[in-house]
């Protein structure tokens, strides 16, 4: 997971950097991959609260 994550976050760095002004399709696109950014953040959450509730 930690791989798409860093995957997501050089695509938003990128896209950033340019420089120029997003088009419709990239900002959609960068709200995407937000968006996958965001859900794959709680789901790791998730998983590693689940992993110390079985723990405990």
């Amino acid at each position: 997971m930690s791989e798409i994550r860093k995957d997501l976050i050089d695509e938003l760095k990128i896209m950033e950097s340019s420089g120029k002004t997003l088009s419709v399709e990239e900002l959609s696109r960068k709200e995407h991959l937000l968006r996958e950014l965001d859900l794959l953040e709680r789901n790791m959450d998730k998983e590693i609260q689940d992993i110390k509730s079985v723990d405990n």
